[in-house]
This record gives C-alpha cells, sequence and structure tokens, in this order.
C-alpha cells in the first residue's frame, strides 16, 4: 500500500467527522403551540306570552332561560283557541340552525283533540321583526319568536272533560355549519 495513500484518506475522513461535530453543536430546535377555543351553541327563553279571552287570574306565564310554562285554570272548553308565543335568542358564540318544532301530550291520547298552528318570526335584534319559516338560522345575538295558536278541537269527547292537560313544545337547535 502506498504511505501517501493512507494520509490522503484519513485527511477527509477526519474533516468529515469534524464538520459533523460541529454541524451538531450549532443545531437548534424551536416549538410551536397553537391554542384554539371551540365556541358554543346556547339558546335561550327571553319572553313569553300567553293571549286569549281568559276570565281574571285563570293564566299565569312564567318563564326561565330553558323553558317557558304556560298554565290555564278550568277555562278551556271544545273550540277555544289558546295564542302563545316565545321569544327566544341565540346566546351562544356560534350560529345555531332552528330545526323543528316538535309536541308531546299528556295524556297521550290528547292529541286528537287539539290543532297546533306555528308562525315564526326573525328579528337580528329583538326589536324589528320579520315572518319566517322553519329551518332559520340564528347569528349570535339573533332572535326567533314562535307564535303558536293551539286550537281544542270542538269534535273533542266527554273524556276531555276535568283533565289536567300538558302540551310541551321541544325546540330543536343544532350548530349551523358555515
Amino acid at each position: 500500500m502506498n504511505k501517501r495513500l493512507l494520509p490522503s484518506l484519513l485527511v477527509p475522513l477526519i474533516l468529515i467527522t469534524v464538520s459533523s461535530l460541529g454541524y451538531a453543536q450549532w443545531t437548534d430546535s424551536i416549538f410551536i403551540n397553537a391554542t384554539a377555543t371551540t365556541g358554543d351553541i346556547e339558546i335561550k327563553v327571553t319572553y313569553a306570552w300567553l293571549a286569549s279571552s281568559f276570565p281574571p287570574n285563570s293564566v299565569t306565564v312564567t318563564w326561565t332561560d330553558d323553558a317557558a310554562t304556560f298554565a290555564v285554570g278550568g277555562y278551556i272548553y271544545p273550540g277555544f283557541t289558546l295564542n302563545a308565543g316565545t321569544d327566544i335568542k341565540n346566546v351562544g358564540s356560534l350560529p345555531v340552525k332552528i330545526e323543528t318544532v316538535a309536541y308531546s301530550y299528556t295524556p297521550p291520547m290528547i292529541s286528537a283533540w287539539f290543532t297546533i298552528t306555528n308562525n315564526f318570526a326573525f328579528s337580528p335584534d329583538g326589536s324589528t321583526w320579520n315572518g319566517t319559516t322553519l329551518p332559520v338560522t340564528l347569528l349570535p345575538g339573533q332572535y326567533l319568536k314562535i307564535h303558536q295558536s293551539i286550537k281544542f278541537n270542538e269534535d273533542a269527547p266527554n273524556e276531555a272533560q276535568a283533565l289536567s292537560i300538558t302540551i310541551t313544545a321541544t325546540v330543536t337547535a343544532i350548530q349551523a355549519v358555515p
């Protein structure tokens, strides 16, 4: 083997090793953290009302953020119509889509004794209202008024007398995908 060949092979090998060590000593790392906050959907009842020709002290209307309760004491008869309304507001941070208003009845057999008609109105600020239909999308801060006309059918049977009747309306709201 040539004595000159050995140093000429060793020198480049040593230079590569030294430069690799130098490179390794001069590297750096950074970390990137991202924080994301999720939004929420939330609707709340802001107002409720009940109107019809009732005798004094036979009606109570109460509401909380999650429900409106209308009570009429002993004044419902075949052919009578109740007019009820509930205003709801999107208080969440995401748009919501109001899809349906579904009814359930207690006792269940009374569902055939009532006719319920819904009307809906949209408001961007709670002061001006325009008629609308479902589904409707509410951006944060916007309102939907639900007006229900509930008629006790004239052909209700005698079993309908002296009952305690509950009609529950469930409003379904889902996240509106932009």
